[in-house]
């Protein structure tokens, strides 16, 4: 389980932000099928660049992770970090700051 901690002034658009995230994982699955490593790249630096704005540092590094095994072009990395970030998405608590 991770604990976020949504800023308080960003608590209404975090469920927006949630469901972005999900479309990414299907689009992430979809792109894996294809070994399309660039659009994965892109959604990894999308990722990377938000998470932590609302959070959810876990999505910042999953991102992290997946513009570097994309990279690599490291399918079986790639695959794990996806499932990971299924994971994180699915188990999560959150707490507003201030």
């Amino acid at each position: 389980m991770f604990i976020v901690k949504v800023p308080e002034d960003l608590i209404e658009g975090f469920p927006l932000f949630i469901g972005r995230r999900h479309r990414d994982l299907a689009s992430l699955k979809t792109a894996l099928r294809n070994k399309n490593v660039r659009e994965i790249y892109d959604i990894g630096h999308k990722m990377k660049g938000t998470g932590s704005v609302y959070g959810f540092n876990e999505i910042t590094i999953i991102g992290g992770l997946l513009e570097k095994y994309s990279d690599e072009e490291n399918h079986e990395e790639l695959t794990k970090t996806i499932n990971h970030l299924e994971y994180a998405i699915n188990n999560y608590t959150k707490e507003v700051v201030p």
